[in-house]
Parts: structure tokens; sequence; C-alpha cells
């Protein structure tokens, strides 16, 4: 099922484009001028010691949609630390007391640490630093430790809605593309479609809720460290055509109507 690009346009809050010659330029400029812009605007790409447009262009490019999958990633794992059960026993609990490491530097939740006398602290959150395999890796221990405590017959319903999600979500490919200049466009493309409904329960307020949640922090992490700061100004759009939610009805239609149990389609 083909649907159109996802549209999202970056834009400066403050920035006089009429300075600029180019639309390209306006918008790269301020991500390799250094302290307070002076009058003298122009981009260095010529400097040996500086990226030019085109790299960070090739960058976003490569590398927008892939964080925009471990953003995913990182959102399972939230909601898995959210609504984990306070009654499961210490292997699992170790487990979701990693993850919360992960995401806050909160060791205090460790039950084996807190029997070895282990003093809780407090250390930098990590999460972004984790690669996607190691996060799946992770749930599925936690996952394989909860059928342990509930037993094959008592799975709890959290896991079997974690793995689904991790399921749909391995399966799906993020691709992005500088499309022009007045904002800079993005045109993001996500499938198969079937997956993406599925992974965000059909609703396509939700798709839209992450990508304006989630682009800002995908964008500045294709960027070298020392070029974020120009990501402090920017503004995001997103723009889902109506062939998505079509899209969206049109799976969850056919899903309403799959008999229980039967394999989900592509």
């Amino acid at each position: 099922m083909d649907t159109p690009a996802i549209q999202i346009k970056i834009e400066h809050r403050h920035l006089e484009n009429e300075t600029y010659k180019q639309e390209r330029d306006a918008f790269w400029a301020p991500f390799f001028l250094r302290g307070k812009p002076t009058d003298n605007k122009t981009i260095p790409v010529n400097r040996p010691d500086t990226d030019s447009p085109s790299t960070l262009e090739t960058l976003v490019e490569s590398k927008f949609g892939l964080n925009l999958q471990d953003l995913a990633f990182q959102h399972i794992v939230h909601q898995l630390v959210r609504d984990a059960p306070e009654d499961a026993p210490d292997r699992f609990s170790d487990l979701i007391g990693m993850l919360r490491l992960l995401i806050t530097g909160e060791e205090d939740r460790y039950p084996s640490m807190r029997q070895h006398n282990h003093r809780p602290g407090r250390a930098p959150a990590v999460l972004d630093k984790v690669s996607t395999d190691e996060l799946r890796n992770l749930i599925e221990l936690a996952k394989k430790e909860a059928q342990h405590y509930y037993g094959p017959d008592g799975e709890n319903p959290l896991f079997a809605e974690i793995s689904r999600r991790v399921i749909e979500l391995t399966a799906i490919q993020w691709a992005a593309r500088i499309s022009g200049y007045s904002s800079l466009v993005l045109e993001l493309r996500i499938h198969p479609v079937a997956r993406v409904s599925r992974f965000f329960d059909h609703d396509i307020a939700s798709l839209e809720t992450f990508l304006l949640a989630r682009s800002p922090e995908a964008f500045e992490k294709t960027l070298p460290t020392k070029y974020r700061a120009g990501c402090t100004d920017l503004r995001f759009d997103v723009e889902i055509s109506a062939g998505y939610s079509e899209a969206f009805a049109a799976v969850q239609s056919a899903a309403l109507s799959s008999p229980v149990g039967a394999p989900s389609s592509q």
C-alpha cells in the first residue's frame, strides 16, 4: 500500500532571509556562524575545519529516519518502565531497574543492589547512547522473565502489547529526503504503512504527535556536536496527507474483519 510522503518543514524562528542570496544558505548559515551573528553572514564552506552544507544535508538524509526509529524504541522502553507491575520478583525488577537507570539515572529500584547494600545514587541518563539492538534484547529479556513469573497461561497484557509493538517497529523502514528550501522541507517515508498503522494503533493523531515531539531531537542528532547550537531556534511543522488517514482506516478495517489469531499482512 503506497502512501504520499510526510512533509516535515524546519525553519528558524528568528532569521532575516533577505540577508542571504539563496534560501539554502539562509537555512544553514546559523549552524556555521560562531558566537553572535555579525554583518558578515557568509557560510565558510571552504574552510578546512568545517563541514559544508552538502555534508550536513547528507547526514540529515541518511540519519534522520534512523534516529526517529531509535526514538520510537525509546518510547517503548518508557512505556514498559512506566507500566511495569510493582509485585514482580527480583530478576524481573532488576531488568526494569536497568531500563529505568538508562532513562533517569536513578538506581534506587535495583532489588539485588539493595541486598548488597548498594548505595542509591544518580547517574546521567544514557538511554540515547544504547543501540536499538541492545534495547530490543533488554525488552525481550524482560518479557521472558515476565512469562516465567506469570506462567504461559497468565502472560501480563503489558508484555503482549510491548512485544507486538517491538515486532511492528522492527519491520518499519524510515527514509528521509530533502525536497526543497523555503524552510528546509524533508520528505519522510515510513513503510510498510500497515505496520506503521498497527504501531500507532491506527491513530493518525498519535503519529503526528510523535513526529512533532521527536523530530527536533532526531534532526539535532544527525548533526556533528559542534553544529547543534544552531538547532535551538528551529520550528518544526508536520504535514500528513489525507492519504495516510485513509490508509490507517483501511488497515484498521481489515484488522477488524480478520478472524482472531489470523496473521497480519504487510
